[in-house]
């Protein structure tokens, strides 16, 4: 996927955006899953800007997991929950 169009400055403080790529972490009921895509992130704020796609991705991601459907999905390690202290 090429590199896709962002602000190149933050729509709340101003400063510069920088485009990466970053995981982006998905949950649906008791089930999580992550892909990879275009970010805009803020170099002063933090803000995190997406592109209208990887939104849907991220919501058709998450009703695909509460369905508890994992087609398309490969299965990497284990994740756990950490007790409370």
């Amino acid at each position: 996927m090429s590199k896709p169009e962002f602000p190149t400055k933050c729509p709340l403080c101003g400063a510069p955006v920088k485009v990466h790529r970053q995981e982006i972490v998905v949950r649906g009921g008791t089930h999580a899953a992550v892909f990879e895509d275009w970010v805009g992130e803020c170099t002063r704020c933090g803000e995190v800007l997406f592109t209208p796609e990887t939104v849907e991705r991220e919501f058709a991601l998450r009703r695909q997991l509460e369905a508890g459907r994992f087609d398309g999905l490969r299965p990497v390690g284990k994740l756990f929950v950490a007790e409370a202290v």
